[in-house]
């Protein structure tokens, strides 16, 4: 309890010392980790988790059969789990992705701080990131040597994946081997990582032996005929011994073969090929490079030719920006989508998340009409492949597609935007869909479960002054604290709720029905229609006995009556997908006298897909964008249970025309 304290008002660190000096006191032993083999002991020495961990891979329940919907379906996890001598084959062994990257201390500080984050696999998509946990750590005056910083992380990571850690499982002591599978980071951070020049050198895939070429804005991966290898293990060790021979050149610049400057530390990590298992980082790529640099380049005056109705003299860049905001500000997303839509003229300062949406959801609906058709057409390609790798099952055609739809938008942003503009983020659209093949959908592998954690870092910092001591024993500290108290408080309700009431933002008035909690007040049933009161009727529910509600939260996601009398809002969560992939809005949530929750819903009419288009570059293939279309309107009631909810979907009203668009599973990890 005194921890949730600490944690709700971010109480000094002297006084967060002296309050696991009283827990510890009390209890006779220390109950908090001190390092990260105590930290993983601690996780797997709490019952719900270790079962999870050990169970949820096998257990899962699946969509489709031969889809990838984990991270457990790809390539390489397969490959570790074979029977007969697969480290993964064994319910007691585990795996983690790692993610590195630098973060500023602050505006006035020169101070970089680097940690190395860990989040274990085996554990549900929705507890890895509550789960992270701190493998290394720098600060200083500028960024580490890689080679010195990873050597003590790999050489505890071998300790963990040959010896493993001990901790008792039912009273049985178990030895677990805990494995590294992949390594998350963006491009700056990989060729660090890997010990290779920079992107922008001539050889600066990491991916494969593309050689870029110099033009008027630097070395740009441009398109032509020619094939490029994929670097391989060979082919890495080759480049190694070659860069032995030069390491000594008096130009700095020819001190490495074909981009690689020597070995890099992960070669020595355990069950790991670092040509395999270093991925492309989407969040990275597409959302804050790919898609960035689109739009920039859009608005740029000398492309004024992509855009309908565009005069040099009388319209300029302010005034599609003017455009484009009448329509993006109009719309309400759903609650779980982080950020409401923020004006187009404010695009440097939106985040990852704010792009995604962007991609997903609002640039197709905001730019029919204003930008040139076979431009709506090449900007769709990247939303229909995004789209599809981020699903919760996706298939071998999800990924073929996708890569052919990537090839075809790198082609095109070529054609269209020059040769210049072939930024190392579009050629490494070209290499996502080989993650995807190895570690299955893109939300397994992304930066978005690891960059939250730099803000929460940071907020441990109290003082300049031993930086590292500071954030490593309060990480731990604030990370241990759910275990902590789950295994301290498992029979005492009191002081659980107490902390459950510090650490979560509560309604005043809720009620809890199954899985289902219905928030506010109940009502009297009012502005039942016609419609309502005959389809309520013929389940036999008795509308006067019966309580109404405004909204209710179904698996975490919260859900809104529709409502004429409503007050304007930023946001919308009536629209929802049913597991028929029906598309309905609510209109009532309802609990009857037996205290059973029905849905009145009516049925949306969809009419037509944003985007259907033949693609040139691709005899007999036609993009269809069916997770956008457009709708005239509901009609139809019919009432539903909860359990009949597959997720919530994203309304478009952008004042020129209505779309509604399902959310693929990755993008609930916003």
């Amino acid at each position: 309890m005194c921890l949730a304290l600490g944690l709700r008002y971010n109480l000094t660190w002297e006084v967060q010392v002296d309050i696991l000096k009283m827990v510890n006191a009390i209890f006779g032993k220390d109950v908090i980790p001190a390092s990260k083999y105590l930290y993983l002991k601690k996780i797997l020495e709490r019952p719900s988790l270790a079962d999870l961990m050990m169970s949820y891979r096998f257990d899962r329940q699946r969509v489709e059969r031969d889809s990838m919907e984990d991270i457990y379906d790809g390539l390489v996890y397969q490959q570790h789990a074979k029977p007969g001598g697969g480290v993964l084959h064994s319910k007691y062994n585990f795996s983690y992705n790692f993610f590195t990257d630098g973060c500023p201390y602050g505006k006035n500080s020169s101070k970089t701080i680097w940690p190395i984050y860990v989040s274990f696999n085996e554990l549900p998509p929705h507890l890895r990131g509550t789960y992270i946990c701190i493998a290394g750590l720098y600060v200083g005056e500028k960024d580490p040597n890689l080679s010195v910083f990873l050597q003590p992380f790999v050489e505890q990571a071998n300790k963990l994946s040959t010896t493993g850690v001990k901790w008792f499982h039912m009273g049985t002591e178990v030895i677990s081997k805990v494995i590294p599978l992949v390594a998350v980071a963006d491009s700056v951070a990989r060729c660090n990582l890997l010990n290779m020049q920079s992107f922008s050198a001539k050889f600066g895939c990491t991916f494969c032996l593309h050689e870029s070429v110099h033009t008027a804005r630097g070395q740009r991966f441009t398109i032509t005929n020619q094939c490029f290898e994929d670097r391989t293990q060979e082919s890495l060790d080759e480049d190694i011994n070659n860069a032995f021979l030069v390491c000594s050149h008096p130009d700095p610049l020819k001190r490495h073969s074909r981009g690689v400057k020597g070995p890099t530390p992960l070669l020595l990590l355990k069950c790991f090929d670092v040509t395999s298992c270093v991925v492309v980082d989407y969040m990275h790529c597409i959302l804050l490079g790919v898609v960035r640099t689109h739009i920039e380049l859009l608005f740029a005056t000398e492309k004024k030719k992509f855009w309908l109705n565009m005069s040099e003299k009388r319209i300029g860049v302010g005034h599609l920006e003017s455009a484009i905001d009448e329509r993006l500000l109009k719309i309400k997303p759903p609650k779980f989508i982080s950020r409401t839509p923020r004006s187009i003229k404010q695009r440097k300062l939106w985040k990852a998340s704010d792009w995604l949406a962007w991609l997903l959801f609002y640039c197709l609906p905001c730019l029919v009409g204003i930008l040139r058709d076979d431009q709506v057409v090449h900007l769709a390609m990247l939303t229909r492949a995004t789209y599809l790798l981020l699903k919760n099952s996706v298939s071998e055609e999800d990924v073929n597609e996708a890569h052919e739809l990537f090839l075809c938008y790198a082609y095109l942003f070529q054609k269209n935007f020059g040769e210049c503009e072939m930024v190392y983020n579009v050629h490494l659209l070209q290499h996502i869909s080989r993650g995807v093949l190895n570690f299955g959908p893109l939300f397994t592998h992304n930066a978005f479960l690891f960059e939250g954690q730099n803000r929460h870092l940071l907020q441990l910092c109290k003082s300049p002054n031993l930086l590292t001591v500071q954030i490593a024993k309060k990480f731990i500290v604030f990370n241990s604290f759910p275990s902590v108290a789950a295994r301290l408080f498992s029979s005492a309700e009191a002081p659980a709720e107490f902390c459950s009431e510090l650490l979560e933002k509560r309604a005043k008035y809720f009620v809890r029905s199954g899985s289902l909690v219905l928030l506010g007040k109940g009502h009297p049933c009012e502005s039942l229609s016609n419609e309502d009161v005959t389809c309520l009727s013929e389940l036999g529910v008795d509308i006067e006995k019966s309580l109404s509600y405004k909204k209710c939260i179904y698996k975490n996601i919260r859900y809104k009556a529709l409502r004429v009398d409503d007050k304007e809002g930023k946001r919308n969560d009536s629209f929802l997908v049913t597991v028929e992939n029906e598309v309905v809005v609510l209109k009532h949530i309802l609990q009857d006298s037996n205290k059973k929750v029905i849905l009145c819903v009516e049925k949306m009419v969809l009419l037509r897909e944003i985007v259907c288009s033949k693609i040139p570059q691709i005899p007999n293939k036609f993009l269809i964008l069916r997770h956008i279309q457009e709708t005239g309107g509901s009609r139809g009631v019919k009432c539903i249970e909860p359990t009949e909810i597959a997720g919530p979907c994203v309304f478009v009203n952008t004042g020129v025309s209505k779309y509604i668009c399902t959310i693929p599973y990755g993008a609930h990890t916003d």
